[in-house]
C-alpha cells in the first residue's frame, strides 16, 4: 500500500464530525523522497489551512483542481492525476510562504546543506489548539500519522533534523527517543549506526520570529554540531 492511501486509510478510519479538518483532503506527499547526501531535514507540525491558499491553486491555470478535490467524504477515491497535483501543494508551498521557510533556508544555507522540509501531521488546519485536542481526544490517530512519517525521516536520512515547532519536538523526542549528547548541547537520534543531531525548537518562524542574536547563535550552533560529526 503507497503512503498516500495509508494516509486517506486513516480519515476513514478515525473519521468524526467533531474537526472541520476530516472535511478536508490530507496533506499528500511524494511515495518516494529523493535521496540526498548533504541535507538538513526541517519537520513543522502540521500544514496550516486557509481558503485563499485552496483558492489560489483551484484558480491556477497550471492544475486541474476543482473545489470538490479539497473536499473529504469517508471511502473518497482520488483520480491519480488529482493526487499528483495535490502533492505539487507541498513544494509550491516552499516559495509562497517565504516568510516561513525564508528562515528555515537560511539556516540550512549557513551550513551549506539542501533543504528539505515534511510536516509531522497531515491535518489541514490552522489552529494549533485543535491540533492539541485531538491528540488528547484521539491518540491512535496522531501516532499512527507519526509512524507514517518517521518512515519518511529515516527514508530522507538527513544530516541533521531540525523541528520548528513546540508540540511537534514533544510528539518527536517521545517517539523516536533522541538521547541528549552533553557534548554537542543537542538530543541525537541513531539510524542504523549514523548518529543525526535532532535540534527540538518552538517555532522560530512566522510572527513569533527569533530575535538576531539567538538566531546567529543558533547558525554557529548547528554548525559546531555538524563539523563535530561529519
Amino acid at each position: 500500500m503507497n503512503r498516500n492511501q495509508k494516509i486517506m486509510d486513516l480519515w476513514d478510519k478515525y473519521y468524526t464530525e467533531e474537526y472541520e479538518f476530516f472535511k478536508r483532503i490530507p496533506l499528500l506527499v511524494p511515495d518516494k523522497f529523493d535521496k540526498r547526501n548533504n541535507l538538513m531535514l526541517f519537520i513543522g507540525l502540521n500544514p496550516s489551512y486557509t481558503e485563499n491558499g485552496v483558492n489560489s491553486f483551484i484558480n491556477n491555470s497550471g492544475f486541474n483542481l476543482k473545489e470538490d478535490d479539497f473536499i473529504y467524504k469517508k471511502g473518497k477515491n482520488l483520480d491519480s492525476n488529482i493526487i499528483a497535483d495535490l502533492i505539487k501543494r507541498r513544494s509550491i508551498s516552499f516559495n509562497t510562504y517565504g516568510l516561513y521557510f525564508g528562515k528555515l533556508r537560511e539556516l540550512s544555507d549557513s551550513i551549506g546543506l539542501c533543504f528539505e522540509h515534511i510536516d509531522l501531521l497531515y491535518m489541514d488546519e490552522t489552529k494549533s489548539k485543535i491540533i492539541k485536542d485531538a491528540k488528547v481526544k484521539y491518540p491512535d490517530f496522531i501516532k499512527e500519522q507519526v509512524k507514517i512519517t518517521i518512515e519518511i525521516i529515516n527514508e530522507i536520512n538527513p544530516k541533521i533534523i531540525f523541528v520548528n515547532n513546540k508540540t511537534a519536538s514533544e510528539i518527536i523526542k517521545d517517539n523516536i527517543k533522541p538521547e541528549f549528547d552533553t557534548d554537542l548541547g543537542t538530543y541525537i537520534y541513531t539510524l542504523d549506526n549514523k548518529k543525526i543531531p535532532v535540534f527540538l525548537s518552538g517555532l522560530i518562524t512566522s510572527q513569533r520570529m527569533i530575535d538576531e542574536y539567538s538566531f546567529e547563535r543558533l547558525k554557529w550552533h548547528l554548525k559546531f554540531v555538524y563539523q563535530k560529526l561529519i
